[in-house]
């Protein structure tokens, strides 16, 4: 997963996404119609705040959490019959054919170069009537922001984890790979993300832990690490960096 971690080391990060990003979840999820004994699969569960809201949801199925590391999701398993927790990277696991109803996936795939493999593996693995929903994020032009500060900063953060492997435009060409892996009903929703603005900014924490090797690798200065974080809590300081969009197919 290239420059990014997961688990109790990457806490923070981790429950900022699940703070701004959940609620979006949660409705991509519960527009599928699905019965309250799905069984699910949670692909890069992470904190595991969505594999629990699973189990809620899907009372009387199972959820299966798969994650890199699993020391946040362990206690969690232990407290609910019914969530298992799979330390494993997901591009070497396999499981049966139509062993799930629901396999969710998000800010996980632009991660991975294989990333259509598995969607078309992840296909092979829902039962008829099961839905894939996968969320990632659609980066927007950073030289295009009206802060010259913020193009610079996060346009270094950008390259810095595209240098990983990651890929922040993929997800525009989720769809089709969706319809090509056999699935149907195949429809995409979007939301924006917020930058600066002060209470109302959720990339400081996000961009934070890697700001440091930035500048380390001169990509941006001491400088300019400063004044991008100011400029964050600036009220006037408002930008729309990303959209992060979820696509979700059902397999006949």
């Amino acid at each position: 997963m290239g420059i990014f971690t997961s688990g109790k080391a990457d806490e923070n990060r981790l429950q900022t996404i699940q703070d701004f990003t959940d609620q979006f979840t949660h409705e991509g999820i519960a527009a599928c119609d699905l019965p309250t004994n799905a069984d699910c699969l949670e692909v890069g569960a992470g904190q595991g705040s969505v594999a629990l809201w699973l189990t809620q949801r899907f009372t009387h199925g199972t959820v299966v959490a798969v994650d890199l590391d699993t020391e946040a999701l362990e206690p969690l398993a232990q407290a609910q019959a019914y969530l298992q927790a799979v330390k494993s990277d997901i591009s070497i696991l396999d499981y049966p054919a139509e062993s799930f109803d629901l396999i969710h996936a998000r800010f996980v795939l632009s991660h991975l170069a294989n990333r259509d493999e598995l969607v078309r593996k992840f296909a092979t693995w829902l039962r008829p009537g099961g839905y894939l929903v996968v969320t990632d994020a659609y980066q927007l032009p950073t030289d295009s922001s009206p802060h010259p500060i913020v193009a610079r900063v996060f346009g270094a953060y950008v390259n810095y984890a595209q240098s990983g492997g990651m890929d922040l435009q993929w997800v525009r060409s989720a769809p089709s790979v969706f319809a090509r892996a056999g699935l149907g009903d195949v429809a995409h929703q979007g939301r924006t993300t917020y930058l600066g603005g002060g209470e109302s900014d959720r990339w400081a924490p996000l961009i934070a832990p890697f700001a440091d090797a930035l500048v380390a690798a001169g990509a941006i200065t001491e400088a300019d690490k400063t004044e991008f974080f100011d400029a964050l809590q600036d009220p006037t300081v408002l930008d729309i960096p990303q959209i992060i969009i979820t696509v979700t197919g059902r397999k006949p």
